[in-house]
């Protein structure tokens, strides 16, 4: 188990000084992510009981509404994707229909889900949203 001020150490925030003073140093988000780890799910969302993807206008809707979740999200965690549209369309691209299995497989932000869960249809945060699209599709974390 890691420390706190071990994580604090690794974030350059806090060092020690042999006059017993704390300095406090500039943090850079790759050394956040060292510590932390990342701060996105790999998913697969799949519809298999109702006919997958295949539909255009399904896909689209599904896209559309993560996009603009992404977009609107003002929740309690603060990220540098909601302030930085060009990490929005780089995770957008990332997120890729595959024909051949009918599966949507990307990464998500953790902000998306509920803390602490795995993910799926159950914690994503736009449920409700993804349901009135099709009421069987499913989130998987991707392994």
């Amino acid at each position: 188990m890691i420390s706190l001020e071990q994580i604090l150490k690794e974030l350059n925030v806090v060092s020690d000084n042999p006059s017993g003073h704390i300095r406090t140093g500039d943090n850079n988000r790759f050394a956040l992510n060292k510590v932390l780890g990342p701060s996105v799910f790999k998913i697969v969302i799949s519809d298999e009981k109702n006919g997958g993807f295949d539909n255009i206008k399904k896909r689209n809707e599904l896209f559309s509404l993560i996009k603009s979740t992404l977009n609107r999200y003002d929740g309690v965690v603060k990220s540098s994707i909601r302030n930085n549209k060009s990490e929005i369309e780089k995770m957008m691209d990332g997120i890729k229909y595959y024909p051949a299995t009918g599966k949507i497989v990307g990464n998500l932000p953790k902000f998306m889900f509920k803390t602490g869960n795995v993910p799926s249809m159950k914690n994503i945060l736009i449920s409700k949203e993804i349901a009135e699209i099709s009421d069987t599709i499913e989130i998987k974390q991707k392994k």
